[in-house]
């Protein structure tokens, strides 16, 4: 898993980014592009995103379908934190953490 990868290279950090379904891609619409974007968080254990952030990811992209935010757990957490909850964007945007445990990753949409 891409965000797996991306979120052991930024330990003991959170890494996060965007998920865009890009259907032109591939022929069967799967999700095709993971995109890292910086955590501008000051603590280690948080992730933030800046909407200019999100805009310059976008920037030039045709027909993306579907975008969601993911970040990942160094803790192993799994699922939303509190933090996460209260933080969260509109109701409308999907949002993905991806728990790194020892044994491999843990994906939980809300």
């Amino acid at each position: 898993m891409e965000i797996e990868r991306i979120g052991k290279l930024r330990l003991p950090n959170e890494a996060c980014g965007l998920l865009l379904d890009m259907p032109y891609q591939k022929a069967d619409g799967t999700l095709t592009y993971v995109r890292e974007l910086p955590n501008r968080a000051l603590e280690a254990d948080s992730y933030r995103i800046e909407p200019t952030d999100i805009q310059l990811a976008l920037e030039g992209l045709e027909e993306v379908e579907d975008v969601a935010v993911w970040h990942t757990h160094p803790s192993g957490l799994i699922g939303p934190s509190q933090r996460d909850m209260v933080n969260r964007p509109p109701a409308d945007i999907w949002m993905l953490v991806v728990s790194l445990l020892p044994d491999g990753a843990v994906a939980t949409w809300f």
